[in-house]
């Protein structure tokens, strides 16, 4: 069995780690639902959110992993991933001279891995997300990376809100140390939805001044269509509820008017008695294109710009399953392959598109 690779800043890494407040005994429920879809989008029996200590590992979020399984840091998996910068992918431990006798895997508790590690803001790595089943799997292609990256994002993100909510509790000089060393836009507001601070990303995101938004409603930030389900959730959260865990997509506004598509990941926290909100705010406009740009992909077809067969299938599976009335047409083309063997692809494609 070899050991993880020794860590060079490890002293600055338990610093960090540190600022999170987490440990086994307190772990973070907000991730919960993040391991769970983890686990459903890859078909995996187990995900975890792992944090790597001086000798141990602790998990602050499980779906499925064995209560007895070893914890200390010489055998974990997720202590290899937190050496690297991208995913640790391990298809058959049982044939990984890392892993082949590590004790885990001796006793069928894991045999497939991939986890990604999580960077604080100050770059170390303080743990990772992973997937685990006790068979082997291979083919983790680089789109199931690039999906488990994502995932990974959304934890961190969830972790950031957690060292916010740290600094908040030790008080207000704390909390404005952290959230200016945050790489994320961070907004904060009080129970009456008057923002009390924000950091110099959130400044630049949304284009104001940062002294002169100060006790202004965080409704400056949102369009008007947005206010009313905000405060509606505030409402409830400051009825007793928890917050949202999944981010909120809205439309954000910048100074100069300009909207673009954000999501917010919410959190609370006591100060002075008084319940206070922060958001990390993220601007999705690369994102948002990027999707549309891949929906049109897979449910159009290139040539025509008409809808395709799998956009047939889900929409004919949706009135389906709503019970509503259909009426499917089908059309053909007589002689079509007379066009194509005699003018060419090129005449045949100037048919289909008019």
């Amino acid at each position: 069995m070899r050991c993880p690779s020794s860590i060079d800043d490890e002293e600055g890494r338990q610093r960090a780690l540190a600022e999170y407040g987490l440990s086994q005994e307190r772990n973070l429920p907000s991730l919960d639902p993040i391991v769970e879809i983890a686990a459903r989008m890859f078909n995996v029996p187990a995900a975890a959110v792992n944090m790597i200590g001086s000798d141990h590992v602790f998990l602050v979020a499980n779906h499925g992993v064995d209560e007895d399984v070893d914890c200390s840091r010489d055998v974990s998996f997720c202590a290899h991933a937190i050496t690297q910068d991208d995913v640790l992918v391990v298809e058959d431990a049982r044939l990984d001279p890392r892993f082949h006798d590590n004790p885990i895997v001796t006793k069928g508790q894991i045999c497939f891995y991939a986890g990604v590690p999580l960077v604080s803001p100050s770059g170390h790595a303080l743990g990772a997300l992973c997937i685990i089943d006790s068979s082997p799997r291979a083919g983790f292609s680089k789109q199931d990376q690039a999906r488990l990256k994502d995932l990974g994002r959304l934890a961190s993100d969830q972790l950031e809100l957690r060292r916010l909510e740290v600094a908040a509790e030790a008080g207000p000089s704390h909390f404005e140390a952290s959230a200016a060393t945050s790489p994320n836009a961070v907004v904060c507001f009080d129970a009456a939805s008057r923002i009390t601070a924000w950091n110099a990303a959130a400044a630049d995101m949304f284009g104001h001044d940062a002294e002169a938004v100060n006790g202004q409603p965080v409704d400056l930030l949102m369009v008007q269509d947005d206010r009313e389900r905000v405060h509606a959730a505030l409402t409830r959260v400051l009825a007793g509820a928890a917050p949202d865990t999944a981010p909120t997509e809205l439309t954000g506004v910048r100074a100069n008017g300009e909207r673009f598509p954000a999501e917010i990941y919410w959190s609370r926290w006591y100060e002075g008695g008084q319940m206070h909100f922060g958001a990390i705010v993220r601007d999705m406009t690369v994102q948002k294109r990027e999707r549309d740009a891949l929906f049109h992909l897979a449910n159009y077809d290139g040539l025509t710009g008409l809808p395709n067969r799998n956009l047939l299938y889900q929409r004919g599976g949706d009135a389906l399953r709503a019970g509503e009335p259909i009426a499917l047409i089908l059309l053909d083309l007589d002689g079509f392959k007379d066009i194509n063997d005699t003018l060419g692809h090129a005449a045949g494609d100037a048919v289909l598109q008019s």
